[in-house]
């Protein structure tokens, strides 16, 4: 299961440049969590009252289809409207479930995560398009936190349900921000590991005849630099 996951988060990622690489299975690993976690709302709103439930249930497979197009925007290179459809179908999902069976669920908790996830989609944007981003995330979370009070919507969730989905969309918001920080942190790893053996090559190299394969004289340079270093710091003889 695992390893299919994978192979579907780095669709598209293939042979990309690693920062085009991580934003890459960025986009895909969020919408994979995207899809994951609504799965278990639609389950609930399917057993307790299809009826009543219906609208949010059939907004969300919307949703659903929306993380899906995201992937196969990766899968084709279409990473700038894979990104940025990524963040409109989020940001729409929870402001749309949220109108639907109110604030009280904390849907709209999944905005926090959204700033943070932005910061790493469009690290390489101008501060005046992070300002923008992150006006608008706080915008619609304090729209929904107080439009939407718990009893105010068409389909509200009635107790002790609403308690139960409001402490799944913290852990969900909070499993999601620690995810991507975590695979985001590995990648740089990964990529500060390439590029301290790559300099570790090149270095050696600079110091090599290609010919022979003997030091050459930058390399004699650089021995007897560190030979008078230590004369001068010690004072033995050389």
């Amino acid at each position: 299961m695992l390893e299919v996951l994978r192979r579907l988060w780095t669709l598209g990622a293939e042979d990309q440049p690693g920062r085009i690489k991580r934003q890459i299975e960025l986009s895909n690993q969020v919408a994979l969590f995207g899809v994951f976690a609504t799965v278990p709302y639609q389950f609930f709103y399917a057993i307790a009252d299809f009826s009543l439930y219906r609208p949010v249930f059939l907004a969300n497979l919307v949703f659903i289809g929306g993380y899906v197009l995201v992937v196969v925007a990766s899968s084709r290179k279409m990473i700038w409207q894979a990104r940025t459809l990524l963040m409109v179908n989020s940001a729409l999902q929870v402001f749309v479930v949220t109108s639907l069976i109110s604030a009280g669920a904390g849907v709209h908790l999944f905005y926090f995560t959204l700033a943070s996830v932005a910061v790493f989609l469009f690290h390489q944007a101008r501060v005046v398009v992070y300002v923008v981003l992150m006006a608008v995330v706080i915008t619609l979370f304090l729209a929904t936190h107080f439009l939407f009070p718990d009893g105010s919507t068409p389909t509200p969730v009635s107790h002790p349900w609403i308690d139960l989905m409001f402490g799944v969309s913290v852990v969900g918001s909070m499993s999601l921000s620690a995810v991507v920080l975590y695979l985001f942190r590995k990648s740089i790893d990964v990529a500060e590991y390439e590029l301290v053996v790559t300099n570790q090559r090149l270095e050696r190299l600079s110091g090599t005849d290609q010919l022979t394969g003997l030091a050459n004289r930058r390399e004699l340079d650089g021995v007897l630099e560190a030979a008078w270093s230590n004369v001068v710091r010690h004072g033995i003889p050389l």
